[in-house]
């Protein structure tokens, strides 16, 4: 059932609480009960726009989770500096592992060989 058009603080009023009672109140809310709640509590818009307040509060959550996480990065690499910088060549090469793993670019894949390798150097005809 829809009803007329809400105003914008109304829109983030109603995302606002969503946002508290998923993220904040614990345990937090399902989103079938949301949807029901909202038919409870507002019963004039559709189960789409609740649905809608629910993506908002999502998006709210991701982002202030991605801001945190940005945050920390910059901490690390401060201390992965640090490292770098080490006297004890044990932690510098530890940091250098951390740096390649985190990229992406790490290639220490162990291998277990079974059996004999033999090397031949040269133009040895052994």
């Amino acid at each position: 059932m829809a009803g007329k058009k809400l105003c914008k603080s109304e829109v983030e009023a109603r995302v606002k609480t969503c946002y508290e009672m998923r993220y904040i109140n614990k345990p937090s809310i399902r989103f079938l009960d949301w949807i029901q709640w909202c038919k409870k509590n507002y019963g004039n818009k559709s189960e789409q726009q609740y649905n809608a307040y629910w993506q908002k509060a999502s998006d709210i959550y991701k982002s202030s989770w991605k801001q945190t996480l940005e945050d920390s990065v910059g901490v690390a690499t401060d201390e992965m500096i640090k490292c770098l910088m080490d006297d004890d060549p044990r932690v510098r090469q530890r940091a250098i592992e951390q740096i390649f793993k985190y990229s992406g670019n790490e290639g220490t894949e162990k291998l277990e060989i079974v059996g004999n390798i033999e090397l031949k150097w040269g133009n040895s005809n052994e």
